[in-house]
Order: C-alpha cells, then structure tokens, then sequence
C-alpha cells in the first residue's frame, strides 16, 4: 500500500469525509472494471462497486494493526511449503504444511507484493511487485535449511522503473515466465537464468490476466474487445481475434490447446481455431428478455474438451452444453430459477452438478441435457458443489441458515453425511486428491480440513481477515 494511501485512511479514521471521496476517486474505475470484467454486466457493476466502497467506510474504522492486509498464496511442487506474501509488511513468509510451522522470511520488495508462484518443476519461487521488481528465488534442496538459519537466500532481481506488477506465470513448459502489470506491459523472462528474452507492448492498458496455450507456445491477453494471441519465444503479435466492439469477460483453452473459448457480454461465446486462427464459430447465449444481455460469465470445457459449457450473469438461471466442433447447441439445462452459483464436472465428464441462488442441487445428465437427480437437504442458499476424485461423492456447502457441508452419493442422490459446526456460510470446498480429506472455506474467515471417514474436524486453519471463498490442494 503507497504511503498516500495509508495516510488517506489515516485522515478518514481521524474524520475528513474529503479523505474517503479522493479514496473513492482513486480507485473507483479499478474496482468498476474488475467488477464489469467478472459479471460482464455494466449496471451491475456499478452496484457492486458502491456496495464495495460502502463496506470499506463502514470496516475501516476496525483497523488497528497493519497485518489486516492480507496477500496471496502458493504451493511447492511437493505440496510441503506455502509462500504467502504478507502485503502488510512487504515480505514472502514460509510455512511448512504438515506441521503449520513458520520456517522464515523472504526480504527484499519495498513495496506491496502482487503475486508469488512456484514454477512447474519446483526449483524456483517467483514473486512481482508494485516496487516495480519480478524476484526469482532460487528454491532447491538448501533453501528451507539456509532460511531457517538466517542465511541470504540467492535471487534475481529485474526492476523496471515506474513499473506496477500485477501476476507473474510460469509456462506449462517451465521455459518461460511472463510478469503483466497496470503499463499493459508482459515481460518475458527465461525460467532457467532469469534473463530477460521480449517484452511484449501491445497494450494501451493494464493487463490483468494472462494464460499460455497449453504447448507453451502461445500466451493469450484479453484487450478491451480484442483477444490478442503472441509468440511466447519471441512476443510478436502473431493474430488479433477482433471482437468488434465485445468487452471480452472469460477465456479458456481446450485441454489439447487446439480450441479457445472467449466469453463476451454481448451473450456471445466465440470459438477460435487456434492452427488457422480464424473465427470457427459464434455461439448465441439467447439473453433472459430481447433487451437485457447479461454476459458470459464462465466457459469451461469438458474433461474430454468435446463439450463447452457456458454460465450466464445476474438471475440468468440456464447452463448450456455446446458442440465445440460444430459450435451447435447440445442441451440447455434449465431448471434453476436465478443465477447459478457453482458447476462441477465428473471427472469422467458424464455428470455436471449445478447450484443456484437457493437450496437445490441439481445433477444432469451430459449426453441428454435432462436432470439425472435433484439433490434435497439443504435448508437455505447452497454456494459450492464438488465431485470427489473417483466421481462417487458430491460434497456441497450452504450458507445463511443452514451454515454446513453436505456429502452425497452421486449413483443414488442420496445424503451420506452432514459437516456441521463452528462455521459461517460456506463458500468454497475441494476434495484432497486422495479423497480422503475435505477443504472447506467459510465466512468466519477459516478454512477447515474434514476427515471423510471419520467425519471430523482434523484441523482449522485461523487468520484470514475476510471471507474464504475458494479453496484448493495442491497436486
């Protein structure tokens, strides 16, 4: 956070309402494009975005130390080690899993850390800064030990003047790493030395989200109403997918990286070939009324990416399955009377769990389009649905007055077990990659780990300043 900043809400603390309005001012058009960009609905946005400013004038008052401002977090490769960058006194601190321990520090931003994540293969430990700087952390065999010590724990540094990181990737290759940030400005990096090799300068403004094809080659960016495709060796612009006018709210790339999706807010899903880059096909999402267009929320593709499924906005109820070969409507699973909360795919594909704005789970049937069980138990609003590794088991979470996790057999529908104790609504849950183990995030700002045998509490994870709204393993 930028000293002006703090001493803003130092000023509104002590009373000067013109502190708070220049806040507002500051960060207004930020928190309404995040907004815009997720809902893909311009009207809701700005609601979102008062609503937003209207919590934090009523929360700020309950500040009293700096560590309310949390930041991010990332697995190792082994799942051992979590990096957490502590926003509130500009360093990365380290944690052992098994034991929840503190094992040290890493110093050197001087200003609010952004993002951090481990490379593919688990040698390197990448952090980006609004400092201006991307660190890569040497992490190998010697690292924990040399942290605990207090030893210096090598990096390369890259520092770009006036420059504000936002994300920093990996490729699935581990070759190349890509930092983004508020210049529109991608640098990309070689893995191995930490060498600059292209900086990419093809946008007018910040880059908020980048992916790589899943080959490496490619990295994809989201500009305004464009979809710009660039050489991940080089960072020449190799196609610009012209969405004539399009705000562009969600991409996604089949698994074999043949196919990418965009979601629009017009209610348009285009799929683009990615060897010809030319347009395949536009897919129509039809709006709730001939004048309202509530955008494209999610596109997510099929385990075996034969199938894309779509998500609409705001009270947009209806899921639909689409052909990606053919780009022609399979099924549209309606049923649910206001939007949908979460969708999970069986890891066989065969099965998609859906939850709406209410206390219904539904699960459909993907080669028919018709409900194969509708799942009753739940008492108020359910926010979260999963299948376990093996496809057996559903676990759903429900929050306002039914604050509990629900275990279902998928072949039956039955209800298997309920998880229920000290726990607000509960907005996330993932199954551990054994299936033995369930992770649940909460409004009273804990995550919680499940024994799914036992049905028990195994252990409580304490000190988010916020919500938990998504939780996941590692691999």
């Amino acid at each position: 956070m930028k000293n002006e900043d703090v001493e803003l809400i130092q000023n509104i603390l002590a009373g000067d309402e013109n502190a708070f309005v220049s806040l507002v001012e500051k960060y207004q058009k930020q928190v309404h494009a995040l907004a815009w960009r997720k809902i893909g609905d311009f009207h809701i946005a700005e609601e979102i975005t008062q609503d937003t400013f209207l919590k934090v004038y009523q929360k700020l008052s309950t500040l009293k130390d700096s560590n309310q401002f949390a930041g991010n977090v990332a697995f190792s490769h082994d799942g051992e080690t979590i990096a957490i960058n502590c926003s509130s006194d500009l360093n990365i601190q380290i944690w052992d899993v098994s034991t929840r321990r503190y094992q040290g520090t890493l110093r050197g931003h001087t200003a609010n850390t952004m993002d951090v994540v481990f490379s593919p293969d688990g040698n390197t430990l990448a952090s980006a800064c609004l400092d201006g700087t991307l660190r890569l952390w040497n992490y190998n065999k010697d690292f924990l030990r040399d942290l605990r010590v207090g030893r210096k724990i090598p990096r390369t540094k890259l520092h770009i003047e006036n420059m504000r990181w936002w994300g920093i990737i990996f490729s699935p290759d581990n070759s190349t790493i890509a930092g983004y940030g508020q210049d529109g400005t991608v640098l990309l990096l070689d893995a191995a030395t930490g060498q600059q090799k292209t900086t990419i300068m093809g946008h007018t403004n910040g880059v908020y989200s980048i992916g790589f094809s899943p080959d490496s080659s490619i990295i994809v960016s989201g500009k305004g109403d464009q979809v710009l495709l660039w050489d991940a060796n080089t960072g020449h612009l190799i196609e610009t997918l012209n969405q004539k006018g399009l705000i562009v709210s969600s991409v996604a790339f089949s698994r074999d990286g043949n196919t990418l999706a965009s979601g629009n807010s017009d209610n348009t899903v285009l799929l683009w070939d990615m060897e010809t880059r030319q347009l395949k096909s536009k897919i129509i999402v039809p709006p709730l009324e001939p004048d309202i267009r509530t955008g494209i929320r999610i596109v997510v593709f099929s385990p075996d990416g034969k199938t894309l499924v779509s998500s609409g906005g705001h009270e947009d109820g209806s899921i639909y399955l689409w052909d990606v070969a053919s780009g022609q409507l399979e099924a549209t699973l309606q049923g649910h009377i206001e939007y949908v909360q979460s969708i999970s795919f069986s890891p066989d594909g065969k099965t998609l769990a859906s939850c709406r704005h209410g206390d219904t789970i539904k699960l459909w049937d993907v080669a028919n389009g018709n409900v194969k069980r509708i799942l009753k138990g739940h008492t108020d609003n359910v926010y979260s649905v999963v299948f376990s590794p093996d496809g057996k088991t559903l676990a759903s979470g429900s929050g306002v007055d039914d604050e509990s996790i629900r275990l279902w057999d998928v072949a039956t529908g039955q209800y298997k077990a309920q998880f229920k104790g000290d726990m607000g609504w509960v907005l996330g849950v993932a199954f551990s990659p054994d299936g033995k183990t369930l992770a649940s995030g909460d409004t009273d700002k804990q995550v919680q780990l499940w024994d799914i045998g036992t049905k028990q509490q195994i252990a409580l994870f304490e000190g988010h300043k916020s919500n938990v709204e998504c939780v996941v393993y590692s691999p």
